[in-house]
């Protein structure tokens, strides 16, 4: 089946955080609570629909089966978000196409910065594959430790 990229619309909100709750799960059991991705409210995804480079995964059918965000920020960086394809659509090169076509669809900038749970390495071997290489970490509470990793550009 092909595999569509493209700019989400806002009636595929409940989609994306229907995708979010599922792409995450294996990560809420890791950390054993709950993490920012699965109790998204619909209004904060819209709020970055308007504000963020709010990507989606497609099927031929319609079906969104991943999903990235592009934050430009305020140093001129490119905060990655929200990155994740649905468990049974994975190791199909989705992710690497969601990557690169964030990257290509933000403003020019001199760097891409993403967070990865420190308790998931293969992410982290994910994204250092990708390009990104750690840069400092970040402890959120007794369970969750962030990887702070950084893709500088050419």
């Amino acid at each position: 089946m092909t595999i569509e990229i493209g700019i989400a619309q806002c009636d595929e909100a409940q989609a994306i955080l229907d995708l979010q709750k599922r792409a995450f799960a294996s990560e809420v059991r890791v950390y054993g609570c709950e993490i920012a991705p699965v109790c998204e409210p619909v209004e904060h995804l819209l709020r970055d629909m308007g504000e963020a480079v709010v990507l989606v995964a497609r099927t031929t059918d319609g079906e969104v089966v991943g999903h990235v965000r592009g934050h430009q920020m305020e140093d001129g960086s490119v905060l990655v978000r929200r990155f994740c394809v649905d468990p049974d659509w994975q190791c199909q090169g989705i992710g690497g196409k969601l990557l690169d076509e964030v990257e290509q669809s933000t403003s020019p900038t001199t760097y891409y910065w993403l967070q990865a749970g420190a308790k998931s390495p293969d992410n982290v071997a994910y994204y250092r594959r990708r390009g990104y290489v750690e840069v400092g970490r970040e402890r959120k509470n007794e369970n969750v430790t962030f990887v702070n990793m950084r893709k500088t550009v050419a």
